[in-house]
Parts: C-alpha cells; sequence; structure tokens
C-alpha cells in the first residue's frame, strides 16, 4: 500500500515538474483529460472486469453490492452537505471540492489495497464501488451539480433529462462496465492482441490521471495546500468522519463480511481524480479540488491503515 502510494505521489510530482518548466499547459492538459476520462478509463474497467474469474456464489453479492454502493454516495452526498452547511463553508469551497470529499481515489489505490487485502473476491467487489456505481454517480449526479456552478439558476428540465440519461447510456465509461461483464461471463480469452492492448491501456490509464492532476496544481501555488484550512476539514471529512459513519451504518446490516469491510474501505481513500478533471471540461476553477486531493492522499498514509486495521477487528473477512 505505502509502494502504491509513494508511487501516486512520484507522478503527481512528475505532473506538477513538466508543467512548472512549460512542458505542460491547459492545453495540453485538456488533451490527456479527454483521452484518460474517454477512452484510457474505459479499457481499463473493460480489462479489469473481463479478466476477473466468474463465481457463480458471487452474483448475489455482486447485485447487493451495486446497490448499496450507490446508496452510500448518497449518504456521502448528504454528509458532505450538512457539514459544509453547518460550518458556513459554501461559499469558500468550489463544487468541484465538494464532489472531491463525496468522491473516493478508488480506482488508483483502492483496487491495489482491495487486491492485496481481500484476493479476487475483495477486487471485484471493489470494482463494483468504484466502476460501476461510482460512474453512474458521477455522470448523472455529478456533472449536473458542478455544471450549477455556471449557471446557479439552471432549472433540471425534461430535455434536461433526456440528454443526460443519453449521455450516461453513450458514455464510454458507463459502456465499459457492460463489455467488461459481458467478456467475463461469456469467458472470451484476452491472452490475445486485444487482451494485450486493453492490458497496456489500462495501465496507463491512472498513472495518465495522476500526471494530470499534478499539471493542474502545478498551475497554482501547491505549497499553498498545506496552509488552507478549508482544505484540512474537507480532508477530515473525506477520511475520518465518512468511514466513521459508514462503519456504524454497514457493520449492522445482514450482509457478507466482504461487502460490509468494502464498503467501510471504500469511503476511507482520499479524494479522487474525477472532480478535477470534469471541473477543467466544465471551465470551472478546480484547483480546490486537485489541493484538495494532494493533501488528503498525503494524510492517508496515516488513517487508511487505522481504519484497516479496525475493519480487521470489527468485520473480520
Amino acid at each position: 500500500m505505502y509502494t502504491q502510494i509513494a508511487l501516486l505521489f512520484a507522478l503527481i510530482f512528475t505532473g506538477i515538474g513538466l508543467c512548472k518548466i512549460g512542458v505542460l499547459n491547459k492545453t495540453v492538459n485538456l488533451g490527456i483529460n479527454r483521452m484518460t476520462l474517454y477512452f484510457a478509463f474505459p479499457c481499463m474497467i473493460t480489462y479489469k472486469i473481463g479478466t476477473m474469474e466468474v463465481d457463480p456464489s458471487l452474483g448475489h453479492d455482486f447485485l447487493v453490492m451495486t446497490l448499496l454502493s450507490g446508496a452510500s454516495f448518497v449518504l456521502f452526498t448528504v454528509i458532505a452537505f450538512c457539514y459544509y452547511r453547518a460550518r458556513g463553508m459554501q461559499d469558500r469551497i468550489t463544487r468541484c471540492a465538494v464532489l472531491s470529499t463525496i468522491m473516493p481515489n478508488n480506482g488508483f489505490i483502492g483496487y491495489p489495497v482491495a487486491l492485496a487485502v481481500y484476493g479476487q473476491p475483495g477486487l471485484l467487489m471493489m470494482i463494483v464501488h468504484g466502476a460501476i456505481a461510482f460512474n453512474v454517480y458521477v455522470f448523472t449526479y455529478g456533472i449536473t451539480y458542478i455544471r450549477k456552478e455556471k449557471d446557479p439558476e439552471r432549472r433540471f428540465t425534461r430535455t434536461e433529462f433526456v440528454k443526460l440519461i443519453a449521455h450516461l447510456i453513450t458514455n464510454p465509461v458507463i459502456i465499459s462496465i457492460p463489455a467488461g461483464l459481458l467478456i467475463m461471463y461469456l469467458g472470451i480469452p484476452m491472452d490475445n492482441l486485444f487482451g494485450k492492448y486493453l492490458s497496456a491501456i489500462s495501465e496507463m490509464a491512472s498513472p495518465l490521471a495522476m500526471i494530470y492532476v499534478g499539471a493542474a496544481i502545478g498551475e497554482r501555488e501547491f505549497l499553498s495546500s498545506f496552509k488552507d484550512r478549508d482544505l484540512w476539514e474537507i480532508s477530515f471529512v473525506k477520511l475520518i468522519v465518512m468511514p466513521l459513519i459508514m462503519g456504524l451504518i454497514f457493520i449492522w446490516m445482514p450482509i457478507s463480511p466482504l461487502l460490509k469491510a468494502t464498503l467501510v474501505l471504500g469511503a476511507a481513500f482520499p479524494c479522487a481524480t474525477i472532480p478535477v478533471m470534469l471541473g477543467q471540461q466544465e471551465g470551472l476553477d478546480y484547483s480546490q479540488a486537485g489541493r484538495a486531493l494532494l493533501l488528503s492522499t498525503l494524510l492517508s498514509v496515516g488513517t487508511l491503515p487505522l481504519v484497516l486495521k479496525i475493519i480487521s477487528v470489527l468485520i473480520p473477512v
């Protein structure tokens, strides 16, 4: 886990350095943004799901995990809004930064941690949490929410709803989910040129995203992250409050220990890259979300092992 986090920081600082010396700029970053979000990520999701081993006993858990993961993202939203409203922080925090509190970095950190701790079944459940429920939530509520920052009076009309559904079902990230499931359940071989191609692209996805985030942070003075009280509060809510509340809720539910552990662990990861990427695409101020990612990831070096230890005691898998 520590190696993975260290690699994450190495990639982020690579992006910062390349931005500072002028190799990366806003135009190049936007290209990396779109390539990662709409090509590399879909390839990664298709490959990760497609190469999973089919286990009929996991079918029930798959469905339950999908529903509970979706519910957990709704709950994350409620927690974030209630906390920021109680603290009077709405005017100081951008909508991209609010989404940072809701969305965990499941891909780059979550998948390897789940695989190392819970094996292949844990990885599958984390993919359900971090790819399926997460991306449906991102490209429905998430993108609608940040667009209202540009136009607070904007109404969600029937026409907009139809456009949103059309965008959702044609989104490469969303399409990659049933594509991966189809490959997995039909047993389509992936030890061929097609599989190797998807594997090569999927290995690029997370590093590209981290370099992109580093470049986005490098456009501003990134050391200011450590002086910003709001960013510390975002990190506190993301790393401490979220997993604590998830644990209090799910530990009592009549579901398998693996599902309980994955749901609590999924709440404990630092801020995701998606709010930064969506913010740039929508022409919003995404720098605060990028700095929240940097600070929360640094702090997770201490908080994540603690959460894993508590889970192992209270929810033995």
